[in-house]
Order: C-alpha cells, then structure tokens, then sequence
C-alpha cells in the first residue's frame, strides 16, 4: 500500500490498485501466469512472475497501465 492506494495480485492473473478509503477500483491489469506481492517504490509498482517476468506499472496521476 502506497499513498493510500492497495496494490495486489489475485487468482484472475491481474494486479489491481483500489483505494484504501473506499474500496473504488482504480485499475487492473493483467500479468502473466502466477506472480510475487507486487512492491511500490519511486512511484512505479513492480510484480513479477512466474514466467520469470518482471513488470512494472507507472503510477503517474491518473494513469492506468
């Protein structure tokens, strides 16, 4: 959790970014196969895979990866 947003993965193969407060979907993004807790820092959320991929999503305001 970062700037009051939760980041985390689910059994759908996305990682999805809500806010804490209210619980509203910010976006979703699928991943490749099965993946780590994904990690924020310097305002980009890293995940990797199982696929032995490495992604990471800008969190830039307002975007959506």
């Amino acid at each position: 959790m970062a700037n009051g947003v939760a980041y985390f993965g689910s059994y759908d193969g996305s990682v999805h970014a809500l806010e804490a407060a209210t619980g509203h979907q910010l976006w979703s993004s699928p991943v490749s196969g099965e993946f780590t807790t994904p990690a924020v820092a310097d305002g980009v959320v890293y995940a990797g895979s199982a696929d032995h991929a490495l992604y990471a999503f800008a969190l830039s305001p307002g975007s959506r990866p």
